[in-house]
């Protein structure tokens, strides 16, 4: 014999002492008595997809509207800085919020 049907032979040897599997007395009765007593969860509304998803809808839109926000104020806030003074140090300080004075002063 080769060693390819030694080893089949030796797996089939060791199949021959299987029983099959048993549940025991009444574990079906059991199972089914314990399920109908556990009260039934609810799943948590904010987990649940069409929260998540209009949540995160609302925050893009949010997000959308404050970058449109901020960026029509700097431009408004650079236009009019332009035409007022011209570019220095003063200009650099009140755009940076560097005018304020040191508490070390």
């Amino acid at each position: 014999m080769d060693m390819k049907t030694e080893r089949i032979e030796r797996i089939m040897g060791g199949l021959d002492g299987l029983q099959k599997a048993g549940a025991p007395d009444f574990f079906y009765t059991r199972l089914m008595g314990r399920m109908q007593q556990e009260p039934e969860r609810k799943q948590v509304w904010i987990l649940k997809p069409a929260f998540i998803t209009t949540a995160l809808g609302v925050l893009l839109l949010l997000n959308i509207f404050s970058f449109m926000e901020i960026r029509s104020a700097g431009s408004k806030q650079e236009s009019r800085s332009r035409h007022e003074q011209p570019a220095g140090i003063e200009s650099f300080a009140r755009a940076y919020n560097m005018n304020t004075q040191s508490l070390y002063e």
